[in-house]
């Protein structure tokens, strides 16, 4: 049972994630999230065959089926991912014992947001605010939704502000140079979400992953440049130290890591057992 429940989480969530992937084309530009799909290129409207999540790019070989141009491989991995974190959280409320329709479909909800924020900030190195302000506002409802009462908010809310305010101060002293607002409202939310322990973990886990993930690109951009008929592509050629890379993906991965397996300081510093 619990097979067959994983399989049809998976098959909602790639669903979800093919009208995410509209959802960060189309956000900010005027055009309507509910329109038909059309081609990005030959601007023809996508038949059913062409709408299947995943497969439709597996059968047209990543391109459109009328003006062949390449399809973004966007397209897939949004979809896959976003199935895979819908069934993960299935599985981690079933090892719970707590299946209860209204928590999932709210952590489903909330996933749904953070691919979207994770996505349009990886394209457009900007964390919208009406993204944004749905993740806070659900995040600060979280006791309410999954507690079913109203418990004891002050720790809750302070969780946030008080995971907020480092990186807010940051932000004013260097005029928005070493971090981005948006950044400093999705740590808001990230507090009020995990807690402050969970919160801190998923700052650690983001920081170490984006700066493997810099030093990783200049290192590449490096070879490009030294050994150009070895290493030809020229994606990474534009990489260097002051290069932007948006945060917000990064702090994203860390939140979702901490909320699956319930990581928190205590379980990534050694010391922090003894405070």
């Amino acid at each position: 049972m619990l097979t067959l429940s994983l399989v049809l989480s998976f098959l909602v969530g790639i669903s979800i994630g093919s009208f995410l992937n509209v959802l960060v084309f189309r956000l900010g530009t005027g055009e309507k999230i509910t329109g038909r799909s059309a081609c990005l290129s030959c601007g023809r409207v996508l038949g059913p065959f062409e709408l299947v999540p995943i497969f439709s790019f597996i059968f047209l070989r990543g391109r459109c089926f009328s003006c062949k141009s390449r399809l973004s491989w966007q397209y897939p991995l949004v979809e896959l991912i976003t199935g895979t974190l819908f069934a993960a959280i299935l599985y981690k409320l079933a090892i719970l014992g707590r299946v209860h329709t209204n928590e999932l479909v709210f952590y489903w909800v909330i996933t749904a947001i953070l691919v979207s924020l994770a996505v349009y900030d990886l394209r457009h190195k900007i964390l919208p605010d009406i993204l944004n302000s749905a993740f806070i506002i659900l995040s600060f409802a979280k006791p309410f939704v999954i507690f079913r009462e109203s418990p004891f908010m002050l720790p809750h809310i302070a969780s946030g502000f008080a995971l907020s305010l480092p990186f807010f101060l940051v932000w004013y002293l260097t005029s928005g140079r070493w971090v981005g607002f948006g950044d400093v409202k999705l740590l808001l939310g990230m507090g009020f979400f995990l807690g402050i322990f969970g919160g801190i973990a998923a700052v650690i886990i983001g920081c170490w992953l984006g700066a493997i993930v810099g030093l990783t690109l200049i290192l590449c951009s490096k070879l490009v440049k030294k050994y150009p008929l070895v290493f030809k592509s020229s994606f990474y050629s534009g990489f260097g130290s002051k290069s932007e890379i948006p945060f917000g993906p990064f702090l994203i991965f860390g939140l979702l890591m901490a909320f699956l397996f319930d990581v928190s300081i205590f379980n990534i510093v050694p010391w922090s057992g003894i405070i």
